[in-house]
């Protein structure tokens, strides 16, 4: 996921990100909520920020509308 410099800074967005993803795969896939433990459920979750030349390449691939 690409942020800006600014919400890359606030662990409390990672967190909730982690648990939107966590929750959405919970809801929608009952292989991932019964055969996968418990306590790794919540996924690693890393905000990089817009235009990261290692992730997000400015040029490669254009920004879809939000």
């Amino acid at each position: 996921m690409s942020v800006t410099d600014e919400q890359t800074e606030y662990p409390e967005r990672t967190r909730r990100v982690a648990e939107s993803i966590r929750d959405e795969l919970l809801r929608r896939n009952s292989e991932y909520a019964h055969y996968i433990p418990s306590q790794r459920h919540l996924p690693h979750v890393e905000l990089r920020p817009t235009g990261d030349p290692d992730y997000f390449p400015i040029g490669v691939k254009p920004a879809t509308p939000a």
